[in-house]
């Protein structure tokens, strides 16, 4: 990747080797990363992304698994959720069982 890259990963963290990521970052070959899944979660104490995240200089972003939230997410789950308990109740099928 150029030094210019952000690299962006919200996929599953083990497919990323974060300590090369990490060590990437630290040398200025790549400009950026943005995570939001990692390899262990939470990120141990002493994990390299957390010491360049807390270096302030905006090249890290960290989110705890959870980017993908916004207000409408939790209108909408809810409202599902509400949906399904009405469904029940009239014996029609239950949508989105995991």
């Amino acid at each position: 990747m150029r030094p210019t890259a952000l690299f962006v990963s919200t996929a599953r963290g083990k497919l990323v080797d974060q300590e090369a990521l990490a060590a990437a970052l630290a040398a200025g070959r790549i400009g950026a990363v943005a995570l939001d899944v990692f390899a262990d979660e939470p990120l141990p104490v002493d994990d390299p992304l957390l010491r360049l995240h807390d270096g302030a200089d905006e090249r890290v972003t960290l989110t705890p698994h959870n980017a993908w939230q916004s207000p409408w997410t939790w209108v909408r789950d809810v409202r599902e959720l509400w949906l399904n308990v009405r469904r029940s109740s009239r014996g029609e099928p239950i949508r989105h069982l995991v």
